[in-house]
C-alpha cells in the first residue's frame, strides 16, 4: 500500500522553504512584513502552505485624541492587519503552481 506520505518527494519542510520564498519574492516591491507560517496540508500530490504578512496599508491609522500622544499615557498601537495566502507546492517537483487567497 502506498500513502501520501511515500508519494511525496518533497517533505514539508522543503515546501514551507519554497512558500516561504515565493511569497518573498512576489511581493518583494510591497514591503512586506510579520510573513509567517499559518498551516501547512497535502493532498493529491500537492502541498498547501498557508502563509501571513502584513502590508504597509494594513497597519491601523492613527486616530487617537492629541491628549492620548503625551509619553507614557498612550494606549498600545493595535496589531496590522493580516493577509492570508495559500501556496500550492507540486510534492514531486517542489515548483509553486500557484497561490491563492485563504477562504475564511
Amino acid at each position: 500500500m502506498i500513502t501520501e506520505r511515500s508519494q511525496a518527494r518533497v517533505d514539508v519542510k522543503h515546501a514551507v522553504r519554497s512558500a516561504l520564498d515565493f511569497v518573498r519574492d512576489i511581493y518583494s516591491e510591497e514591503k512586506i512584513s510579520n510573513l509567517g507560517l499559518e498551516e501547512v496540508s497535502f493532498d493529491d500530490g500537492v502541498w498547501s502552505v498557508t502563509l501571513g504578512f502584513s502590508r504597509p496599508w494594513d497597519r491601523p491609522r492613527d486616530r487617537r485624541p492629541a491628549y492620548d500622544l503625551v509619553p507614557g499615557t498612550a494606549s498600545p498601537e493595535p496589531p496590522p492587519e493580516r493577509d492570508y495566502k495559500v501556496v500550492k507546492i507540486d510534492a514531486e517537483t517542489g515548483t509553486v503552481l500557484g497561490m491563492v487567497m485563504r477562504e475564511e
